[in-house]
């Protein structure tokens, strides 16, 4: 499954990921991908927990139907980057 951010800046390939997490840095919520070898990358940026757990239940609703592409939902409080 692929997965693109709301700002339609990223695509990521899910079947060479090892894992997604939210982490909290600075007041934000990143969703971030985590690879085989241990690099990261930041797929989104979102101004609060909840709104990073809706992106997360999306792509695990994606995920349970088999989807070939997911994008993340809008909604970082504004904040543009």
């Amino acid at each position: 499954m692929f997965i693109m951010n709301a700002e339609k800046t990223k695509i990521v390939n899910l079947s060479n990921v090892k894992y997604l997490s939210v982490d909290s840095i600075s007041n934000t919520y990143n969703i971030i991908a985590t690879f085989e070898l241990g690099r990261t990358a930041t797929i989104a940026e979102y101004s609060s927990r909840s709104l990073a757990t809706k992106a997360m239940d999306r792509i695990t609703e994606s995920l349970k139907k088999s989807a070939k592409f997911c994008q993340l939902p809008e909604g970082r409080g504004g904040k543009k980057s």
